[in-house]
């Protein structure tokens, strides 16, 4: 018996040892800042052979105590050769820079397969808007999208609505505000440019995998950092902060990014004067743990957005010398809109150690909570004025065309909440690609619309 027990023993105590005999070979493959796609990885001592992520990145469990002769090869780049010998659960990152092939050059006319295209990542910073929000960049790209106002991050592909365009961060799908109207009272977007590692973007054509929304996709992948790195931008209009960094185990790493933002000098240019009191800040981080094949990573975002205007009295002269007029409007009353977004999510990622198979699982919460409270009260007078130069009225109102008086009241009140689960998965084998998923959403949004408008034209 006591052998008996000893045998039984070693038994479970094998697959303990087994595991400790592995180590994590990841990194990524780059060209310059930008990400090879169709990087082929292989480890001939391992049999193993297989592409770089979307991104341009690779998680490999490999053998310890071995020397391995690791090859990188992409088309219009040299090959890349590397050995490694790795301790018990050792874990490297690489960053793998590919030179281009010089040589003899040949073109020929090809039908693009339907996809995304790659976008280049801006430095923080760098990105000049009024409101600074990322899909700004998109509507300066020339790729078909438009928007009717530069304050707004909605916008339109080949002719669609707003609400048409499919976003997701690293698999999540995005939402905006409900209410918010184009441009003033919108706000910042979601998407922080400070914390990006890779965008594909496609106005049609994309697959069936990112869900059936009909004008575009935008695909973000927030980065996941190697070391500690921050930015910090101020200016007039608001502050942004962004900081991440890796713990020295390599296991957990988080990106966090902060924004403020008043545009008020921005609004006192509109036509409509008044006091413009806009404060929008967020508040988002993406928490990351990695084992073995496995990844795990926690997303959380706030958003507060508060808007506020009381107009002001106006006055405007036009018309021609034959006929001068001139229009004053007389303002009372304000305007207060407030949206506040959260969202919650949790992602498993799980890789092969061959890299030929992907699994993910993904699970969000989004939350939002709108109104919009606005009484304005306005009466105009059309005015003639006097054109004789000769006379000591030259300019001043000769007499009344008309007064007319109008009322915007509105109580809207918006509560949506968005559950979301998903599965997601790929298998590679040789030159086929297979590809799977489902995902179940179950929407509420309770919306109370209480608006009316009254005209009294002086015609």
């Amino acid at each position: 018996m006591k052998a008996l027990h000893y045998i039984v023993f070693l038994v479970l105590l094998l697959p303990v040892q087994a595991f400790g005999q592995n180590a994590i070979l990841k990194g990524k493959v780059v060209h310059g800042n930008e990400p090879v796609l169709d990087a082929e990885i292989s480890i001939p001592s391992m049999s193993y052979g297989a592409y770089v992520d979307v991104d341009g990145s690779f998680n490999i469990e490999v053998p310890s105590n071995q020397v391995l002769n690791i090859i990188v090869e992409a088309e219009g780049f040299q090959k890349y050769q590397a050995s490694f010998r790795l301790k018990d659960n050792e874990v490297v990152r690489l960053r793998i820079k590919l030179k281009q092939e010089l040589g003899t050059v040949y073109i020929d006319t090809v039908l693009k397969e339907p996809g995304l295209d790659t976008l280049p990542i801006l430095k923080p910073g760098s990105l000049t808007s009024p409101m600074g929000n990322f899909e700004d960049l998109l509507k300066t790209g020339g790729i078909g999208v438009s928007s009717s106002n530069e304050l707004s991050a909605g916008y339109n592909v080949r002719g669609g609505n707003f609400d048409e365009n499919l976003v997701y961060v690293n698999d999540v799908e995005i939402y905006r505000p409900f209410l918010a109207r184009s441009g003033q009272q919108e706000g910042l977007s979601f998407i922080n440019p400070s914390m990006i590692s890779s965008i594909r973007f496609s106005a049609g054509g994309f697959e069936a995998r990112y869900g059936d929304k009909m004008s575009s996709v935008l695909d973000i992948t927030y980065k996941r950092p190697t070391r500690f790195e921050g930015v910090v931008s101020t200016s007039i209009l608001g502050a942004d902060i962004q900081f991440g960094n890796e713990s020295k185990n390599h296991l957990w790493s988080y990106n966090t990014g902060v924004r403020y933002r008043s545009n008020g000098y921005l609004f006192n240019a509109l036509p409509t004067k008044g006091q413009y009191r806009p404060v929008f800040a967020d508040f988002q981080t993406r928490i990351t743990y990695s084992r073995g094949s496995w990844e795990h990573s926690l997303m959380g975002y706030g958003a507060l957005n508060k808007y506020r205007i009381v107009p002001e009295n106006a006055e405007s002269e036009f018309g021609t010398v034959n006929e001068a007029l001139r229009l004053s409007v007389f303002f009372e009353g304000q305007e207060i809109s407030q949206f506040n977004t959260y969202l919650a999510a949790f992602r498993s990622r799980f890789i092969s150690s061959n890299n030929k198979t992907k699994v993910r699982f993904i699970g969000s919460i989004f939350q939002t909570i709108e109104s919009e409270n606005f009484d304005i009260l306005g009466q105009y007078y059309l005015d003639e004025l006097e054109r004789d130069i000769s006379s000591e009225e030259f300019g001043e109102s000769a007499y009344n065309r008309g007064v007319g008086s109008y009322v915007e009241h509105a109580r809207n009140e918006l509560n949506g909440t968005v559950y979301a689960v998903a599965h997601k998965g790929e298998h590679r084998y040789r030159n086929w690609e297979l590809l799977w998923g489902g995902t179940y959403k179950h929407e509420r949004i309770d919306d109370v619309l209480s608006e009316w408008n009254m005209l009294d034209s002086a015609g």
